[in-house]
């Protein structure tokens, strides 16, 4: 029986550490917590005076020549943006496209690729205008058009 009873009060003793070890724990971690607050309540504090001992607009303090200065930079600077827009807009104007037409060499052969690629142009021409008009067709009828679209969706 005392050696149950000397085990029992050792597990008391035991939880009891437990539980102080827990609470001190709780205590630092409250205090860091705490601390961290303290010094991001400080830091904000500093921000702001200085943002409040700092002047808005620092152009008061510019003396009159170097505002003259300023104004005759930014006067030169508009200029020169002027020029280089009119000289872009002049250089727009005089652009000629290289011809690409020779029209000495070879005018007594006639083009194979022109005749082919203009049959092309004319099959998708009236393929254009047959789909159009199946569209058409299908609005006047009022039903719903449905187009071919490839893969099966079965």
């Amino acid at each position: 029986q005392e050696a149950s009873q000397s085990v029992a009060e050792e597990l008391k003793l035991e939880r009891k550490a437990a539980l102080e070890r827990e609470e001190s724990q709780r205590r630092e971690k409250k205090e860091a917590i705490h601390n961290a607050l303290e010094a991001f309540r400080h830091q904000r504090e500093n921000e702001k005076a200085a943002l409040e001992g700092t002047p808005v607009n620092n152009a008061c303090n510019l003396s009159r020549e170097d505002r003259c200065r300023i104004a005759q930079r930014s006067a030169h600077l508009a200029e020169s943006r002027r020029s280089q827009i009119q000289m872009k807009r002049e250089q727009q104007l005089r652009f000629v496209p290289h011809s690409r037409v020779q029209q000495t060499a070879y005018v007594h052969v006639e083009s194979r690729l022109h005749n082919h690629t203009e049959a092309y142009v004319e099959r998708a021409r009236d393929l254009s205008s047959q789909q159009h008009a199946e569209h058409a067709a299908g609005r006047e009828s009022g039903g719903v058009l449905r187009g071919h679209v490839a893969g099966n969706f079965a």
